[in-house]
């Protein structure tokens, strides 16, 4: 049996591998501060995490990740409709920066007094028979 090269830092494989960084790291953050999260972003409920905060109260999180403190975020349709429809137990788990100044911020984003805007975006374009026209980037 061959053993695997190591994954280069730039690889595609690599990249893929922290694609969901925010998402993971916040619930492992949490989840060792008393809080039983579990990963439920794959069905697509409008929300990243479920489970429990440390008291045990239902609590329901979609994760963002910004650069810095005053970066721009956006919720989709289904976050925001879930938000406004089933009110209470439902936070933003903001993971801002990088590194070793990372932090994790927690945000109830039904709060009346907190400044949102609302952003329409008119057209999408989408692409279908896009595949025979790419060309495949290897190293």
């Amino acid at each position: 049996m061959t053993k695997a090269a190591p994954l280069s830092e730039d690889s595609l494989a690599s990249v893929l591998k922290r694609w969901r960084a925010a998402e993971l790291a916040a619930k492992e953050y949490l989840n060792r501060l008393g809080w039983t999260l579990r990963d439920v972003s794959a069905q697509n409920v409008g929300y990243d995490l479920e489970g429990t905060d440390p008291q045990g109260k239902p609590v329901r999180m979609a994760v963002k990740k910004v650069d810095r403190p005053d970066g721009r975020f956006a919720m989709t349709n289904n976050e925001m409709s879930l938000m406004l429809t089933e009110p209470g137990g439902y936070l933003l788990a903001i993971v801002v920066g990088d590194g070793r100044h990372a932090r994790l911020m927690l945000l109830d984003p039904s709060r009346d007094d907190l400044p949102k805007e609302r952003v329409c975006r008119r057209w999408d374009w989408e692409f279908t028979d896009w595949s025979r026209f790419a060309e495949t980037v290897s190293a």
